[in-house]
Formats: structure tokens, sequence, C-alpha cells
């Protein structure tokens, strides 16, 4: 596990932007070093108990999302999709932040994804799950953070994912291609009154 990568990514087109002057020419910077234009965010959530932050603690190897009870085909009571943002990047790619739930009548699950593709350079998917079961007085929060560079996909065989995987709904395909720079679950317990 690492730290996320805040390189300030270069698009094909940089050569020319670099090399640009004024009508005095004078070289002009067009770029900030503190500014990351990818929309990248970390933010994993934020749960509250009674207006204050809840406590949460690392899950334990037997606490953790029941992917089989969200497998089974109990209706869906209640689901949900909003794209917080999106962008393309300056043509250069796409950038994402997309939250769903669904409600079952036996649990619910909360999926928040930043998704981000630079043309030919960089692919990276930060994941937040929520997990409760009803009845129960825990919520389960798993954070799975990944990302691959292109010499990272090279080296895999894989640099055909900067060009063929276009958005997050295709995140599937390049899941298992990316380095995890963070996997982490936590448990929040909820006093039921």
């Amino acid at each position: 596990q690492g730290e996320i990568d805040r390189t300030t990514f270069k698009v094909k087109e940089h050569k020319q932007w670099e090399s640009r002057t004024d009508s005095n020419g004078k070289h002009i910077k067009t770029w900030r070093e503190d500014f990351d234009w990818t929309y990248t965010t970390t933010y994993a959530g934020t749960i509250k108990e009674h207006g204050k932050a809840a406590l949460k603690v690392p899950a334990q190897k037997d606490e953790g999302i029941d992917y089989d009870l969200l497998k089974r085909r109990d209706p869906i009571l209640w689901y949900g999709s909003t794209q917080l943002y999106e962008d393309d990047l300056f043509d250069h790619g796409d950038s994402s932040y997309n939250v769903k739930i669904r409600v079952m009548s036996n649990c619910f699950f909360i999926l928040g994804r930043m998704w981000l593709r630079v043309d030919d350079t960089f692919l990276r998917i930060f994941d937040t799950r929520v997990f409760h079961v009803f009845g129960t007085n825990k919520i389960i929060i798993e954070i799975k953070r990944q990302e691959a560079s292109r010499s990272d996909l090279v080296r895999m065989n894989s640099e055909n994912l900067l060009t063929e995987v276009r958005n997050c709904r295709k995140a599937e395909q390049v899941d298992t291609k990316l380095r995890v720079i963070k996997n982490e679950s936590f448990v929040v317990t909820v006093r039921r009154d």
C-alpha cells in the first residue's frame, strides 16, 4: 500500500504547450504545480451518529461486506445513482465521481466511485463501499484505491486499456490490472436507541 500518485500528468500535446511564447517572445507557463486538473478526490464519506463523527475501527477478518447476500435475487426496494461530477479533462480522458445506492428488504449497499483515465497515460479507480444488514448495529466500510501508469500496463501487456476503456462502467475490465495503493475495511458500531 502506498500513497496516491500526485504527478502532474502530461498529455501528448504537452511539448507544444510548454514551448508557447507571448507576443514579446516570453515563455508562457500555463500550468500550476499545486492544481490537480484530474479532480482526484480521496474522500471516502462521513458517518455521523447524533451529530458527531462515528468511531470507525478496523474490521476483523470475519467482518466484511456479505457479497453473497448482495448477489441474491432479492427485490430491490429502492435504487439511486448520482453523478457528483464528470469532466472530459480538456478532451484528454475522463474523470468522474458517482454514488450508487440500493436498498433491499434485508440490507443496503452504497458504492462511491472516483474514476480517472488520462488518455494513453494513466488509470485510477477509488472505490468506497458501505454495507449494512438491517437488524444489526454494524456498518461495514471498505475503501479500495487502485491505479496504473502506462508503464505499469505495458509491463502487464495491457496498455490497450488506456484507450479501450472509456468510462467507469467498464471498470471491471481493469480492476485486476491496477496496482492497489490502499485496501482497508472498517466497522462502525451504531447505538440502537
